[in-house]
């Protein structure tokens, strides 16, 4: 078994099917970027990233695309998958900002259509959250283009 998957297992609290989770490693640090991620890497090294032990690595950050470049770029060795997960509060923070320029600033519209989805998002992972984003008509000419001066929103 790969250390994340592919066997599926089912959480017994929830009944939602997850990937199976095998040995675990963790690499975090107080230090700049790049010797974060060259840390990262070499943690991933020592673990058999690239070989057949590690083929699938799993990045959890704040949906900075900085993140994202960074971890495809120091670990998406030839056959290793990278999936690029947004931890909880800033996926909850990123929903609230989309309902913020869609609906409007503090609005009960905001706040109607973001305080459920994060619900959802909780009980029921990302699944209503992608639907929800692909149902979504910007009212604006700022909304759909990303909100104030076209900044990205996810």
């Amino acid at each position: 078994m790969h250390p994340c998957g592919p066997a599926v297992e089912t959480d017994p609290d929830t009944g939602r099917q997850r990937l199976a989770l095998g040995q675990q490693h963790f690499a975090v640090g107080l230090e700049d970027a790049d010797r974060c991620w060259y840390r990262t890497y070499a943690l991933a090294v020592a673990q058999g990233l690239g070989g057949r032990q590690v083929r699938r690595v799993v990045a959890l950050g704040d949906g900075a695309e900085w993140i994202w470049r960074r971890a495809e770029a120091f670990l998406a060795l030839p056959g290793v998958e990278v999936v690029e997960i947004v931890d909880l509060w800033h996926a909850r923070q990123h929903a609230w900002k989309v309902a913020n320029v869609v609906h409007g600033q503090g609005t009960p519209a905001a706040a109607a259509w973001a305080e459920p989805l994060c619900q959802a998002l909780l009980e029921q992972g990302t699944a209503p959250v992608r639907k929800a984003l692909g149902q979504l008509a910007p009212e604006t000419a700022a909304a759909a283009q990303g909100g104030p001066a076209g900044q990205r929103l996810l």
